[in-house]
């Protein structure tokens, strides 16, 4: 048989097989970010898809990676290289057991669709990855010449883009731009804004309405990476460790408020202390009827609960108090209290009969009301008497008559006071 009447046998043979097969375009691979998203043991994640890691498997990567069969070559040939597609290379045929279907998938190593007339090699020497389109490379990078690459300023390989890092601030205008501001140390955009802090672009086009948030985050769209919307955390909220949540903190550094601390992503007040815009501060004294509703080193005073001794708090909470430094005095008629919340802000407690005044002391008197005796007037948070009148302390004789019942002199007024037991007389 000559040359010419094997070609011609070769077509005929070639046809009928073809026409005795059904052909099948090769599944598109399924979705993923890491192996563990495919077939276990059957599929990895490569460029974010699930692909079957046997040479004959047939499936999405995901759901099934089946095993078929290679195709039987047709005169040294494989069918898809011979009679496949037009410039259909790299590639190899397969079909299912027992029946008549047939498709032509990648050769290992290589990236393509039957759709498309080529099946092109992994990573190039720079380490960028094959395309077709710009669906075929991850996020923030495009197809440029059949490589994926990082989109403007973004750095990467093509296969992981990722922003230049943030510029660090220490003030606003550390960022050079109206639309950035400085936030824990780096320049971030604000408002409608998006970018490094440093370049700020206005938001695209509304999120897609299937985009949901966290609800203390919104959805933006930035102009140069349009395909992929961006849930940005609110101001005064981080983005949890698992990155689906926008929440206070991650630990307690995290918390703005003095004396907060971090608990499950919220900020709270430490014991009994009250949460207000910048700070936590005491709660006001616990109201009470009797002692029982207190602390245990409390008691109950005219409805109030308050701390005994060397305790300090709000009555239903009492804390040991720190040592009191020897510059700050209270005065005679009252003590000194450091609460361990607070170490830089002692506090005077004034006895019974004392008053407390701005400056932080326990005074006798703050106004001459102070004063029990009538002839009596308030000179430096003393009671003191009027200088018309006399101190009776020098008539101490008299005195000691007068508080055990005595009888006074002729003429004389003496008056007393319920503090430091103060007569004035004339």
């Amino acid at each position: 048989m000559g040359p010419i009447a094997k070609h011609i046998l070769a077509w005929v043979v070639i046809a009928f097989f073809i026409g005795g097969l059904h052909a099948l375009d090769y599944p598109a691979p399924a979705k993923c970010e890491s192996d563990r998203d495919c077939l276990k043991g059957k599929a990895k994640c490569i460029r974010r898809e699930c692909h079957c890691t046997s040479a004959t498997a047939y499936g999405d990567g995901k759901t099934k990676c089946e095993q078929w069969k290679r195709c039987p070559k047709l005169l040294g040939r494989d069918s898809c290289t011979y009679v496949g597609i037009k410039g259909f290379v790299n590639t190899h045929c397969i079909m299912k057991p027992g029946s008549r279907d047939k498709t032509c998938k990648c050769d290992n190593g290589y990236f393509g669709s039957p759709k498309h007339p080529q099946c092109m090699s992994g990573a190039d020497k720079n380490g960028r990855y094959p395309c077709l389109t710009d669906k075929n490379c991850p996020l923030y990078s495009e197809c440029v010449n059949n490589r994926c690459s990082c989109r403007h300023e973004l750095t990467g390989n093509g296969e992981t883009c990722k922003p230049p890092p943030m510029k660090s601030c220490s003030s606003n205008a550390d960022c050079h731009t109206k639309n950035g501001k400085c936030y824990d140390g780096k320049c971030r955009c604000v408002g409608l804004f998006v970018g490094d802090g440093v370049q700020c672009n206005r938001k695209g086009k509304s999120c897609p309405r299937n985009k949901k948030c966290d609800i203390h985050a919104s959805c933006f769209v930035d102009p140069l990476y349009p395909r992929k919307p961006i849930c940005r955390c609110d101001e005064g909220f981080t983005r949890s460790k698992d990155g689906k949540r926008c929440i206070e903190c991650l630990s307690d550094k995290d918390c703005k408020q003095t004396y907060s601390t971090c608990y499950k992503g919220i900020c709270k007040c430490k014991d009994e202390l009250i949460r207000d815009e910048k700070t936590c501060k005491p709660a006001p004294s616990h109201e009470c009827k009797e002692d029982k509703d207190c602390d245990a080193r409390a008691k109950c005073e005219e409805g109030k609960c308050v701390c005994q001794g060397n305790a300090t708090g709000n009555g239903k909470y009492c804390r040991d108090s720190l040592p009191c430094s020897p510059d700050y005095q209270c005065g005679s008629g009252g003590k000194c209290l450091v609460d361990p919340f607070f170490p830089n802000k002692p506090k005077c407690r004034c006895d019974k009969g004392y008053s407390y005044t701005k400056d932080n002391k326990c005074v006798e008197c703050v106004s001459n009301m102070d004063c029990n005796a009538n002839y009596s007037t308030c000179d430096k948070g003393i009671c003191k008497c009027k200088d018309e009148l006399i101190k009776m302390a020098r008539h101490a004789n008299m005195v000691r008559k007068i508080l055990n019942g005595g009888q006074l002199r002729k003429g004389f007024t003496v008056l007393m006071s319920a503090k430091e037991n103060l007569i004035c007389g004339s």
